[in-house]
């Protein structure tokens, strides 16, 4: 008989705990975590506390039979209280990891945190790569990020090296700037459902004569690398032109920035900040209204975000940057950081209705490769392979 085992899975989600439930935005709902419980008996998730200001978009269950929750504090609250905090985060991890079997994290600061101790502890490791830590911290937008940077990158270079799992959600990229000792799979954390016919039926209708109304963008508000000055800067080039488009951007975080950098360029009436989507099915219905999908990052892991809008058929322009040009034709690439250039691939597509529907079908047809079916396959039997190992470590 089998021995029972417990996961420790250590994320960078946000959670709203309420009486018995625990609730959440979109990405770290039940079924994520119940994938676990495949390989697992039990699942203890760690993860930090919605900021108050936010709580209104946790609307998902994340708790359920089998997966127990334990939050900590948020490290970068504010620069004073930093050193406590992260001694306390520590503490709380540590304590966490000696009532677990295996864990399971992935390559954030609290994740990577959690690593260093599973490594002390001599706890079997599967880290899960979503994108490159010091790029992000220096795409951050602050003094402190660019500080942080060069600590994360060795840092995640580090634990990657040494893990005893590893799940890239790129096919190349992230691989060889992270490479590992380790077991390793290339699998997306993208969920799509089943693609049918109609989809594409839909998305060739929509684009009709090829006019171009809405372009959308789906990034934090707080996250500088998410490009979205960049995605503005384009808008008010697009405009100047003669282009009669609206940019919608969804995302959480503070608005008030934005809106004021939108009413600087004259686009007050040119961008609408929408609420974030919770449930695949706003994404797919969003997704279906938009002409085009843009993607302007400074950095990037595979975002989500691109595949949900290829699933829809949505013709997509994106930077240049992590596993994007591994989904994304050159056509429509472009160098990150440059509006200019952001402007002038887009006119390129919006100003030739075949380029669009070439560039949506060939999306659709690549995002097959993600349907959940086939990627929760090849995830459930790396997990497998890893209770396996975790079993022999004990």
């Amino acid at each position: 008989m089998q021995p029972l085992m417990k996961a420790l899975c250590v994320h960078s989600h946000r959670f709203l705990v309420r009486g018995a439930e625990v609730l959440t935005p979109r990405g770290g709902h039940y079924g994520i975590w119940s994938r676990y419980l495949g390989a697992f008996d039990e699942v203890e998730v760690v993860g930090r506390p919605l900021p108050r200001g936010a709580r209104e978009t946790a609307r998902l269950a994340a708790n359920g039979p089998g997966v127990t929750f334990t939050l900590v504090s948020d490290i970068f609250a504010d620069v004073p209280g930093l050193p406590s905090r992260l001694r306390e985060v520590r503490e709380r991890l540590r304590e966490r990891l000696r009532s677990s079997d295996a864990l399971i994290a992935n390559n954030t600061t609290m994740g990577l945190i959690a690593a260093g101790l599973a490594t002390e502890l001599s706890v079997p490791t599967m880290l899960e790569v979503i994108g490159a830590p010091g790029s992000s911290y220096w795409n951050h937008g602050s003094f402190a990020g660019r500080l942080l940077a060069p600590l994360e990158e060795i840092r995640s270079r580090r634990a990657i090296k040494r893990a005893d799992f590893v799940s890239y959600v790129t096919q190349e990229f992230l691989q060889r700037r992270y490479p590992t000792d380790g077991r390793s799979i290339a699998s997306s954390d993208v969920e799509l459902p089943p693609l049918s016919p109609a989809v594409w039926d839909a998305r060739e209708a929509k684009i009709g004569d090829g006019t171009v109304k809405e372009i959308g963008l789906i990034g934090g508000l707080d996250l500088k690398y998410k490009g979205l000055d960049v995605a503005f800067e384009a808008l008010a080039i697009l405009v100047a032109d003669g282009w009669d488009l609206t940019l919608r951007v969804v995302g959480d975080g503070d608005s008030a920035h934005w809106r004021r950098r939108a009413s600087a360029l004259g686009l007050a009436e040119r961008v609408r900040i929408e609420a974030p989507l919770t449930t695949m099915e706003e994404v797919v219905a969003w997704m279906d209204e938009i002409d085009l999908y843009i993607q302007p990052s400074l950095t990037e892991g595979l975002p989500r975000a691109v595949l949900e809008a290829m699933s829809r058929g949505c013709p997509v322009v994106a930077s240049d940057v992590g596993g994007l040009p591994e989904i994304l034709p050159s056509a429509v690439l472009v160098e990150a950081g440059k509006p200019a250039a952001l402007a002038k691939t887009i006119v390129g597509l919006i100003d030739d209705p075949e380029a669009l529907r070439a560039r949506g079908r060939e999306n659709l047809e690549i995002a097959k490769r993600f349907e959940s079916e086939a990627l929760d396959a090849r995830r459930s039997a790396f997990l497998r392979e890893f209770r396996v190992f975790a079993e022999q470590q004990g």
